[in-house]
């Protein structure tokens, strides 16, 4: 037995194939009305099983057309969206044998057309003719189950535009929600933050060695570059990334208050491109620039005059490079970058390579130079 499926979603298509060949059938799919007329003049049929809701032609129209050109050939709808009982008599009225819903279990779809098959097969029924023949009727009784379908989908849209309103107010709210403690956390850990420092600042007025001094002020300084990211994004809109000229202007003005005075002889000149990184990717980044130039400023110049190189950029290939150089005395000739002794290059070294998974290197000749390559940020967006 050949059967003709029509249905325009092809995974309905298949499935209606696999279920009907498991039992034997012969099956040709189409995927409209018209598609399907195509095939009934090139093929004979035994059944035709046809959706409702298609383009071009739908089952309607299919039905109509067939029951004219092949009154004896059996006809089965099976449809999800006209369902309702007057589409059924529609349906039965333009000749249709059988109206099923969509979607029926395997072995009951089975059972209704093996059942339709066997009675026609056994004269117990004959195939339906029309009740419904005049064509201003028809065109009638099918206009009617358009506008009625029509303004079923126009309720079923409002009321799913509605839901979907609330559900975005909703989401609006959680993410407003969401934004507001985040800001809360990082103004949290800047003031948290200012607080270690303020203590620091108080404990260091009590130290009267000049060396331990200066590692209060290194480590009040370090908690303040990591301060700083924490207060950029608590001011931005973009609660996951940092523009990275605005971080390291307000760095270097925080350095320059800290190290070099009004009257100082050293001066830093900056090149900084605009661009936002990553928060995991700022914090360190920072602090390695941070350690580069207040180093400079320690001992680049002793006491002479001079200038550090700030530049900041990406390359052609999406690289970040920071470069911090000046034209001092250079490294002394017995000093071991890698050395954990040397504990402030020591970590540089560290963050660079193993954090930011980057590369550093420097040149010891008219100065120093350090450049800091990151090929890619290797933390993902969080927020």
């Amino acid at each position: 037995m050949r059967i003709l499926v029509v249905d325009d979603i092809k995974e309905v298509r298949y499935m209606l194939e696999v279920i009907l060949k498991s039992q034997g059938y012969e099956i040709v799919a189409a995927e409209n009305g018209e598609v399907a007329l195509k095939r009934l003049k090139e093929q004979n049929f035994d059944l035709i099983i046809s959706d409702i809701l298609m383009p071009v032609m739908d089952g309607f129209q299919l039905c109509k057309i067939t029951k004219k050109e092949y009154p004896h050939l059996p006809f089965i709808f099976y449809s999800a969206t006209y369902i309702d009982i007057k589409d059924k008599e529609f349906a039965l009225g333009l000749g249709a044998d059988l109206f099923l819903v969509k979607p029926l279990p395997p072995d009951e779809l089975l059972s209704e057309i093996s059942g339709l098959i066997n009675r026609i097969q056994t004269d117990k029924v004959e195939t339906k003719e029309p009740t419904i023949s005049d064509e201003k009727d028809i065109y009638k009784y099918y206009s009617e189950r358009l506008v009625h379908k029509l303004e079923t989908k126009l309720i079923e849209l409002e009321k799913e535009i509605e839901r979907r309103i609330e559900a975005e107010k909703n989401l609006k709210k959680i993410i407003k929600e969401k934004e507001t403690l985040l800001q809360e956390l990082y103004h949290r850990t800047k003031n948290n933050m200012q607080i270690i420092i303020s203590m620091l600042k108080l404990y260091s007025r009590k130290i009267t060695q000049t060396e331990w001094k200066a590692i209060f002020k290194d480590i009040e300084n370090k908690i303040r570059t990591m301060s700083l990211v924490q207060q950029k994004l608590y001011e931005s809109n973009n609660l996951s990334q940092v523009n990275l000229r605005s971080y390291f202007e307000s760095l270097l003005d925080i350095i320059e208050s800290s190290y070099l005075s009004s009257n100082s002889n050293i001066h830093i000149k900056t090149d900084i491109a605009d661009f936002e990184v990553l928060l995991d990717t700022a914090i360190p980044l920072g602090f390695v620039a941070n350690e580069l130039i207040t180093n400079a400023i320690k001992h680049a110049y002793s006491g002479s005059e001079g200038t550090i190189y700030v530049r900041l950029w990406k390359d052609d290939k999406n690289k970040i490079i920071l470069l911090v150089e000046d034209e001092g005395k250079g490294l002394l000739a017995d000093v071991d970058i890698n050395s954990p002794d040397n504990l402030g290059m020591f970590l540089i070294t560290g963050i660079v390579e193993k954090q930011l998974q980057g590369k550093i290197t420097h040149k010891n000749e008219n100065g120093l130079k350090w450049q800091i390559t990151i090929a890619q940020e290797c933390y993902t967006k969080r927020v």
